[in-house]
């Protein structure tokens, strides 16, 4: 028996296991969408200062403690920050934008605050 075949049937049989490491890119999400959205140039978030911006951040990171464990994953392991960037929303806006509303539900309070209110 080669052996590629006594892998096959080892890995089969449930004798054998393999490990995939996570690729070298993976991070851990709520610093993906830390950077993510600190790197904003255009919308609401863009415009807050810092400890607003700050308040919102982790408003969402909360919000999307809720997000499944794959969709997570598919954001983390983007290759570079622009595939991660276009991978967050399209998970923020697949199934008529579900988790933007639950974004704007959970953190609409810290929008709608004035920034002298973060001071």
């Amino acid at each position: 028996m080669t052996p590629l075949r006594c892998a096959t049937a080892l890995l089969a049989f449930g004798l054998a296991e393999i490990s995939i490491p996570a690729p070298a890119a993976a991070q851990d999400f709520s610093v993906v969408v830390d950077n993510i959205l600190r790197r904003q140039v255009e919308g609401p978030i863009s415009l807050m200062g810092e400890a607003k911006k700050a308040a919102m951040i982790a408003c969402v990171n909360t919000v999307l403690k809720a997000l499944p464990k794959g969709r997570k994953r598919f954001i983390t392991e983007g290759e570079e920050f622009e595939e991660r960037e276009r991978r967050f929303g399209k998970v923020l806006y697949d199934n008529r934008a579900e988790w933007v509303q639950k974004i704007a539900g959970g953190c609409a309070s810290i929008a709608l605050k004035s920034e002298e209110s973060f001071e």
